[in-house]
């Protein structure tokens, strides 16, 4: 079954969208990954002291602890004491975890 013009057309346009983010992402990702070094920091560094450069891995850091902190433990209906099953089964079964990592690392 051959691909209709709409769908060429739209493959064409995704591909065009991940090219045209694609060198920006795999920069955001060495600084993720602690591999991409920052080369100004708005002070000037003598010549002789740029060999003490080194890779703030802070990014990481950052977006790491904010998902961490994302993490839902249980789900308690207003009035209640405890955690509900029935809402965390819901949560689980939507995949609501997965949603949550999205907004604290800008990617969804």
């Amino acid at each position: 079954m051959a691909l209709s013009s709409e769908d060429i057309d739209l493959i064409k346009k995704l591909r065009w969208q991940l090219n045209k983010t694609q060198r920006q992402d795999e920069l955001l990702l060495r600084y993720y990954l602690g591999r991409q070094r920052i080369e100004q920091l708005g002070m000037a560094i003598p010549p002789e002291m740029r060999r003490f450069l080194v890779i703030a891995n802070w990014i990481r850091s950052y977006i790491d602890t904010i998902n961490d902190r994302q993490q839902v433990r249980s789900l308690i209906l207003p009035g209640e004491e405890t955690a509900d099953p029935m809402l965390r089964a819901i949560w689980d079964a939507k995949q609501h975890d997965v949603a949550a990592s999205r907004c604290s690392t800008g990617t969804g």
